[in-house]
């Protein structure tokens, strides 16, 4: 699980301590985006709802495991899964439709890891680690520029979420989702772009 810092001038959010502050325009910017990369799984959704609504619960209910990822302190968790950009990332990764990479990853290790990610299993993605086309000493950027290319054919590219971090949180999806996803985001004041561009 990666870790990501709050912008600069973002404070942290005011009222209920136990509620995620969302407005309702920013809830459906969030449903928009988690409806685009996990179709059909409504438990992705509800977990969302459910971690707006009850933030103290989803980090007691996951504490142990952000414990375990870093998370060390008890208002840590709280003030990350408060973050609803972060909450979503979190789902999402943990439903396998994200996979999160730092930016150092081995090409072995980032080629298994996004080929586990639901979609890639869905659409039958499989990418040899021998493959010629993609150079070991290379990075994510470069490796997914080139998955790109791979799979022009079949309108799929490799997506990215920020994390205002170096990692990079990949998925699979067509370039009209990515379209979708990037306004989606930006209304967030968010970013979801292309992978090879991150």
């Amino acid at each position: 699980m990666w870790l990501f810092g709050k912008k600069k001038d973002q404070e942290a959010p005011q009222g209920n301590p136990m509620e995620t502050v969302v407005s309702q325009q920013e809830q459906e910017a969030y449903f928009e985006i988690v409806k685009q990369i996990a179709p059909h799984d409504p438990e992705v959704l509800h977990e969302l709802r459910e971690g707006f609504s009850n933030s103290e619960k989803y980090a007691g209910q996951h504490r142990e495991r952000l414990q375990e990822e870093g998370l060390l302190e008890h208002e840590k968790v709280l003030e990350c899964v408060q973050d609803p950009w972060w909450l979503m990332l979190d789902i999402l990764q943990r439903y396998g439709y994200v996979c999160v990479r730092d930016w150092k990853d081995e090409w072995q290790d980032f080629r298994f890891f996004l080929c586990q990610t639901k979609r890639a299993q869905q659409e039958g993605i499989q990418i040899e680690a021998s493959d010629p086309d993609f150079l070991e000493q290379g990075d994510i950027s470069e490796w997914c520029r080139q998955l790109d290319e791979k799979l022009t054919e079949r309108n799929l590219v490799v997506g990215n979420i920020d994390t205002e971090s170096d990692a990079y949180a990949v998925f699979f999806c067509t370039r009209e989702e990515l379209d979708s996803l990037r306004q989606s985001a930006s209304l967030l004041h968010q970013k979801i772009d292309f992978a090879k561009d991150a």
